[in-house]
């Protein structure tokens, strides 16, 4: 497999930037967001991913999302000189456009043949395209996959969204900052309601029981959540499954 550093794709920097397209958060589980979508209250140990010529949306440009999807089951060292010579697979971007589509398009349809019934076809495929010198179909894939990945994470913060609205109206107090304490207390239901009523979203309106209140918002927050763990679980496993593919071609 020939390889491309990570430093020709982004340039990383440890300070928010407009420009910036994804951030990464180091670790042994590397943890990949948009950075517009990015919650932050410290930016330590964030780096932001800032595009080069060589990544963008065109046909001939590796595509940020794919960035994220290797990046995803990649460990990374928290050292931006390291991190910078992370090697991703290259891709030729020389596909007839019409064939890299249907095959894309088949690629998309065996991935939820995937979930839906456990056939695994989508493999055969990715590995046929890589042995046909058709990494940009794999590529592709890698997107879509990557895309799916956050759409079970935004499903999970407009549920998250929706229950920190439903607490702050029935308390009458500053729902955004309800949605912060919601995110940073994560399932330390105790420390959530002892922050509200310390007042920490402001003074409360009414006399209720808060913990009551907490812990009924969070059981019907609950599905939601494992359901999107689910998700993110299969898809990064199938992306993990691929690259592997791609490292024996």
């Amino acid at each position: 497999m020939q390889t491309i550093p990570l430093s020709n794709l982004v340039q990383l920097q440890n300070q928010p930037a407009n420009n910036a397209l994804f951030v990464i958060l180091p670790g042994k589980s590397t943890f990949i967001q948009i950075a517009k979508n990015i919650e932050y209250t410290s930016t330590n140990n964030l780096f932001w991913a800032i595009p080069t010529p060589v990544c963008g949306v065109s046909a001939d440009q590796y595509n940020p999302y794919f960035i994220m999807a290797v990046l995803s089951v990649t460990p990374s060292p928290d050292k931006l000189d390291i991190l910078n010579q992370i090697q991703l697979p290259k891709v030729l971007f020389h596909t007839h456009p019409n064939i890299r589509r249907s095959m894309t398009l088949n690629a998309m349809r065996m991935s939820t043949e995937l979930f839906a019934v456990g056939s695994e076809r989508v493999y055969q495929l990715a590995k046929q395209r890589l042995e046909a010198n058709q990494p940009d179909v794999v590529h592709d894939l890698l997107v879509y996959l990557m895309h799916a990945v956050l759409d079970a994470r935004l499903e999970y913060e407009q549920e998250l969204a929706l229950r920190a609205e439903s607490i702050a109206a029935y308390l009458g107090i500053n729902s955004p900052k309800v949605l912060l304490l919601m995110r940073d207390y994560d399932d330390d239901t105790s420390a959530l309601t002892q922050s509200l009523e310390q007042g920490n979203a402001g003074k409360l309106q009414r006399e209720l029981n808060v913990a009551a209140l907490v812990r009924n918002q969070k059981e019907l927050l609950t599905p939601y959540q494992q359901s999107a763990i689910e998700k993110e679980t299969q898809v990064i496993e199938m992306i993990r499954r691929v690259l592997d593919l791609w490292k024996v071609s």
